[in-house]
């Protein structure tokens, strides 16, 4: 067997477990796993929690997150290995978990509420209203695509 048929069977069993892991976890750290995967790129904690209480989300007991509520989550998330935080940057979903989790979020009617908030937290530069957008990097060109893709617009897309 190839190293290219190891390394890819190796990425079905993770990907395999990572869905297992996801699927088992309570609904708020799935919603979060949701975000992290509709940012898709890794993103700043603060970052992060601007998007996490623009959609409302509430602890336990009620309440709005803070970085100090919310840190256990995506630590766990984290240590889990749902999360990943490549060196030097911000915590983002697992690649592999990525499409699982937005797909999720799509049925689960979730997904509208994600994008309205990463759009407003975390705007694609543009400059005028309607004007060209200016990508920072490749992954915002992703998520934006995909964004599209999970929406069914083509419009959107081509934007």
């Amino acid at each position: 067997m190839s190293t290219t048929s190891n390394s890819e069977a190796d990425s079905d069993v993770l990907r395999s477990q990572l869905a297992k892991d996801y699927h088992q976890l309570p609904a708020l750290e799935q919603n979060i796993v949701q975000l992290f995967s509709v940012i898709y790129e890794p993103i700043n904690r603060t970052s992060f929690l601007e998007c996490f209480t623009y959609i409302g989300a509430r602890n336990e007991k009620g309440q709005l997150f803070n970085a100090s509520t919310l840190k256990p989550y995506i630590d766990k998330l984290l240590v889990a290995g749902l999360l990943v935080q490549p060196v030097g940057q911000g915590p983002q979903c697992h690649p592999l978990l990525a499409e699982i989790a937005t797909r999720d979020a799509v049925k689960t009617g979730r997904f509208d509420a994600l994008v309205r908030a990463v759009q407003e937290k975390l705007p694609i530069k543009t400059r005028w209203t309607e004007g060209p957008r200016y990508f920072k990097n490749q992954s915002e060109l992703v998520r934006e695509v995909r964004i599209g893709l999970y929406s069914h617009s083509l419009s959107f897309i081509n934007k």
